[in-house]
């Protein structure tokens, strides 16, 4: 038996194609180096030349980097109770499991820094009674305070605080 015959493949149209150029493509070439070897290649380049008189940036020599101190917080003179500051944020100390279920009250004196972004840093224990039981708590929830802080000249400054937190059992 013979297969049937194919059938013809339709014709089409012969559509215009039109070459772009590559995007990617360098528009320019610079000049070959010259090194004194045959087989120089030729240096690609992506945009308009560049004017080598003027300082570029990001090409400079590599310098050591100054040593980095902290600098030293300018302090407004004095020691200003806090209560003379904005307070933005605050947390209530955690009062401590072992003084809770004694019973136990008591004080902290806390002097600290605010800094001129208003965080609070160097907190130091002044006194506290009973010594060393409130301490640590008074401490760490100072730590996370915020203040508004000092403007001395129109600029934010350092200025050391102080702050007596109470430690009371109700019931």
């Amino acid at each position: 038996m013979a297969a049937p015959p194919a059938k013809p493949a339709p014709a089409t149209a012969p559509r215009s194609v039109q070459a772009l150029p590559d995007p990617l493509a360098p528009r320019y070439t610079n000049a070959p180096t010259r090194t004194g070897s045959a087989g120089a290649r030729r240096a690609r380049s992506y945009g308009a030349p560049i004017n080598d008189s003027l300082p570029t940036a990001g090409l400079a020599a590599p310098q050591k980097p100054a040593p980095t101190a902290e600098p030293a917080p300018v302090l407004a003179a004095g020691v200003i109770a806090a209560d003379e500051f904005d307070r933005i944020a605050s947390r209530n100390p955690v009062y401590p499991a072992e003084a809770l279920r004694n019973k136990t009250s008591g004080w902290v004196e806390l002097e600290f820094t605010i800094t001129p972004n208003g965080a609070v840093r160097d907190v130091a224990v002044v006194g506290s009674e009973p010594s060393g039981v409130f301490d640590s708590a008074a401490s760490d929830a100072l730590a996370e305070w915020r203040f508004r802080p000092r403007v001395v000249n129109g600029q934010p400054v350092a200025q050391r605080s102080r702050i007596t937190m109470r430690f009371d059992v109700e019931g």
